[in-house]
């Protein structure tokens, strides 16, 4: 039995190509299985996939619309002396198919237009993939950490895409088509980040690693100072008193991400800063001098 395409998109069928475009559109969002985590969304989506990869070809729509014609005429349908013919499908089950006289086509032209791929295999108008893409892009990590939405042109087309919260550097996506993302609904793109180099921080696995200067004072008396993050947030973070250089404070939870649920870290690495000899004026050369008076420490090589 055929299905009504036309009441699948809920459209009529003097519909327009624009009508019927915006119905599936709107209808492909709702349903998408990477949306929708209904038990039916996935043989929803094919269903309009299916609908729309036909109306939305005139010549395709044309002998659909015969065909749909011969089943609710049925006094126009004639069988022809065989009574069917059957040709399997990829997965191996066997579809029956009458013969239509006045039609102006044969039935298993109607198979070859549903369920073969113009890369040959899987069932285009059934909403599988037929062809997979792929692409490689360099992101900022100011766009990786906000998930920005970005526009990446592969094989001349033109795909929008949000990127998820954070994403992990060189990670891969997969971007199924829907119709109004730049894929069509037969087409899935598998596409590859790679964060580039950042002024100020370095890329661990899923922690950021930056590098904060502190003066020997700031080190003994403690403190705190502002850590820009790459959402241009700040946030403040406490320097105990009696930092060491080279000691790694951390930010839980400010890094990128590492699975659906967890994330790395910003971790910042102390560097004391002892100031150049002729940025010293008088007044803290004498409170130097004074420090060394009364501070016991020796310089000693350090033992393994």
């Amino acid at each position: 039995m055929v299905k009504d395409y036309y009441k699948i998109l809920g459209v009529n069928r003097e519909a327009s190509s624009k009508e019927v475009k915006k119905a599936y559109q709107q209808l492909a969002k709702k349903w998408h299985p990477d949306v929708n985590k209904a038990t039916e969304a996935e043989s929803k989506f094919k269903e309009i996939a299916e609908a729309y990869e036909t109306l939305s070809h005139t010549s395709k729509k044309e002998q659909y619309d015969q065909q749909l014609y011969a089943q609710e005429n049925p006094a126009r349908r004639t069988r022809a002396n065989t009574a069917y013919s059957t040709r399997e499908n990829n997965a191996g089950r066997a579809y029956n198919f009458d013969s239509f006289d006045n039609a102006g086509f044969p039935d298993e032209d109607l198979f070859d237009m549903f369920f073969n791929s113009r890369t040959g295999g899987q069932g285009m108008g059934m909403g599988n993939i037929t062809q997979t893409l792929r692409a490689n892009l360099d992101i900022t990590l100011e766009q990786a950490y906000r998930g920005d939405r970005i526009s990446v042109r592969v094989s001349g087309k033109s795909i929008q895409l949000k990127l998820p919260v954070r994403i992990k550097n060189n990670s891969t996506l997969k971007i199924r088509g829907n119709g109004s993302n730049g894929l069509d609904p037969n087409e899935e793109l598998l596409i590859s980040f790679h964060i580039v180099h950042h002024s100020m921080y370095t890329i661990e696995e899923s922690n950021l690693v930056a590098v904060a200067q502190i003066a020997p004072w700031q080190a003994i008396f403690g403190g705190d100072i502002p850590v820009r993050l790459p959402d241009q947030s700040t946030v403040r973070l406490k320097i105990p008193a009696g930092t060491q250089t080279g000691h790694t404070l951390r930010l839980s939870g400010k890094g990128l991400s590492k699975d659906k649920h967890n994330y790395g870290d910003v971790l910042i690495r102390i560097e004391m800063i002892i100031p150049e000899i002729n940025d010293i004026d008088e007044q803290e050369r004498k409170l130097y001098r004074q420090l060394a008076e009364f501070n016991p420490f020796q310089p000693q090589i350090k033992n393994n």
